[in-house]
């Protein structure tokens, strides 16, 4: 899917150098393609460690993780996670570009935020007729928290996506003490029945303590949705 308007044209056919958003290299090219969908990786089966005894339940869940990497990494190494992206039935043939996915630098991500924010939304992953959790995009990995008597699945979120940008002014300060201003990053707030909403936000990812519900953790794990310039 692609978001066509007319900017000066900046394009790369490969992941963006480290950056931050007062950078050259933070700009938006002619015409720029988001994936489909979200980085998803092999099926995955998580196992219970003994709950369910005396109710004899399934002792595993089989689910699609949602693809993660530190701020360390999506800001700094020279490939990301988002190399290995492969889109599925593209319109865009490899005529047309010969670019690499990439993460969005922060402009890209304002644009798909305010431009096609449907872009962003929980999509779901379907594979043959197989009836796999795949519906919460943002589950990482599921824990069971039952008993002997049955089971009780939990599902672990990390409810933010990367971009490559960092932010100038790397350091603060709260109430909880010391903590990173990492950089730019979009986040889904939590519902009330604990999931994450359909609506991104663009926003700052601060690091150094943990936020359970965002899944940072103290080396700031987010997702993917990737893009790629078109020639």
């Amino acid at each position: 899917m692609s978001i066509q308007k007319k900017w000066n044209a900046y394009s790369t056919s490969r992941e963006l150098a480290p950056h931050n958003e007062r950078s050259v290299i933070n700009r938006v090219p002619k015409v720029l393609q988001v994936s489909s969908d979200f980085l998803y990786g092999k099926v995955r089966q998580d196992y219970c460690g003994g709950h369910g005894l005396i109710v004899k339940e399934s002792s595993s869940k089989k689910y699609y993780p949602f693809i993660t990497s530190t701020a360390k990494d999506a800001k700094d190494a020279w490939i990301t996670e988002a190399a290995s992206y492969v889109e599925q039935d593209s319109k865009v043939s490899s005529v047309q570009t010969s670019a690499s996915w990439r993460l969005p630098n922060q402009r890209e991500l304002a644009l798909i935020v305010v431009a096609a924010p449907e872009l962003l939304r929980k999509t779901g992953a379907q594979v043959g007729e197989n009836t796999y959790d795949y519906n919460d995009t943002f589950i990482y990995k599921k824990e069971c928290e039952g008993n002997m008597f049955g089971h009780d699945w939990k599902n672990r979120y990390r409810a933010s996506i990367h971009c490559r940008t960092r932010f100038s002014i790397n350091s603060g300060l709260d109430g909880n003490g010391s903590y990173t201003v990492y950089g730019y990053c979009c986040y889904y707030n939590e519902n009330g029945s604990g999931q994450a909403t359909d609506t991104g936000f663009l926003g700052l990812m601060s690091i150094g303590y943990n936020n359970e519900w965002l899944g940072y953790g103290d080396a700031g794990y987010a997702g993917y949705r990737c893009v790629r310039d078109i020639e």
